[in-house]
């Protein structure tokens, strides 16, 4: 019993600290938020095309509406001209069907 109660803590710290571990949890165990949230990633790392070494640090959090679902602060790290990086927050809406209705990039 103790090491089901350790293994649940661990799998707990790790979803949230590890995002590979975060995104192999929900492929496995919530496909439909995975593939979601996929789509959103990909429209905004092809908006980031300017930005050199764009990597995600945060995959965001799903909220389901009547007119299908929205994902909000997703955090991609950009290195920017001047060498600094920098950290960019995108909102991402999909239509009833699963398809990108508005991709928004927060303000610097």
């Amino acid at each position: 019993m103790p090491l089901l109660i350790i293994g649940g803590i661990v799998a707990l710290i790790a979803h949230e600290k590890i995002p590979a571990f975060a995104d192999w949890w929900e492929r496995t165990f919530s496909p439909a938020v995975w593939q979601t949230k996929t789509t959103c990633r990909q429209a905004a790392l092809a908006d980031l095309q300017g930005g050199q070494y764009a990597r995600p640090l945060g995959s965001g959090e799903l909220h389901d509406t009547q007119d299908g679902p929205y994902v909000t602060q997703m955090t991609f790290s950009v290195l920017g001209t001047d060498g600094e990086e920098q950290v960019i927050e995108y909102n991402c809406y999909l239509d009833s069907h699963g398809q990108l209705f508005r991709l928004n990039r927060k303000p610097e």
